[in-house]
Parts: structure tokens; C-alpha cells; sequence
């Protein structure tokens, strides 16, 4: 791929089922880049980029790309409430519920360290992380450490 089909830029204002199968493809296909050694080489000098120098690369690759000036790099509250405020209701109501379901299912996997009091006044730490420092704190500082059985 030439440089110049690299810095393409597409704009496409309107409903997705307005383009043509071959249009949706071009627009959508992503499985081709991956191969094309042009895009990994600039996607890399994009990354490289950025990661020297954070905020300011940002604001320049927005003027060298998108043809804009950028005020901030976040978006105001405002601004999203209002695109929200503006998608059809039951759109909306389906994003809500994917995200709901997105964030539990990532919370189920996040990691639980819990006390569990075995006797009365004898607790132990159990589950993915483990504070070694916290559980010999707890620990009335008379009895002998506990040792898992062999």
C-alpha cells in the first residue's frame, strides 16, 4: 500500500445500510492491515509517537490526521450527555444493557481477597492477592504463626 493510500481519509455521514456491500467492506474491513507491512510500520511510528510525547503528539497527529485543532483531549460531560440525550431510545436502552453486561462479566474476574474468620477471634486472608502484612497484624500477636498442613 502507498503512502498515499496510508493517509486516506474516509468520511461518511449517515445510516450504515445506505452503502453498498463493497462500500461496508472497504469501510469496515480491518483483516488486510495486519499483513500490510506499511500500516504496521506507521502504526508503530504512531505508538512511538505518542508514548515520547504524550498530550502535545496527541494534539499534533489530530491536526496532521483529522485536519483539526483540538481545544481538549476529553470530551465535556455535556457533549456526551447531549449525544446520548440525542440516540433513539431503544438504542440507547440496548447500549446501556451491553455495558451493564460487559462490566459484570469483567467483575466476576477481577481479582477477591477476603478475611474469613474461622473460630471467634481467629481470621485468616484468602483469594487471589493475598496481604501477608495485613494477616500477621490481625493475628493476636501471642499465638504462634499458622502453617498449612502437609
Amino acid at each position: 500500500m502507498s503512502d498515499r493510500a496510508l493517509s486516506r481519509q474516509v468520511h461518511w455521514t449517515g445510516a450504515c445500510a445506505d452503502l453498498s456491500a463493497s462500500d461496508r467492506r472497504a469501510l469496515f474491513d480491518r483483516t488486510s492491515s495486519s499483513s500490510n507491512d506499511g500500516i504496521r510500520v506507521r502504526t508503530a511510528a504512531i505508538v512511538a509517537q505518542v508514548r515520547r510525547g504524550g498530550d502535545d503528539a496527541l494534539r499534533a497527529l489530530a491536526a496532521e490526521l483529522d485536519g483539526v485543532r483540538l481545544e481538549a483531549l476529553e470530551v465535556p460531560m455535556s457533549r456526551c450527555t447531549a449525544a446520548l440525550d440525542a440516540l433513539d431510545p431503544a438504542l440507547r436502552r440496548a447500549m446501556e444493557r451491553s455495558a451493564n453486561n460487559i462490566r459484570r462479566v469483567h467483575q466476576a474476574f477481577l481479582p477477591v481477597t477476603q478475611e474469613i474468620e474461622s473460630e471467634p477471634g481467629r481470621s485468616s486472608w484468602a483469594g487471589d492477592r493475598i496481604h501477608f502484612a495485613e494477616s500477621a497484624c490481625t493475628r493476636p500477636v501471642d499465638e504462634r504463626p499458622i502453617r498449612a498442613a502437609s
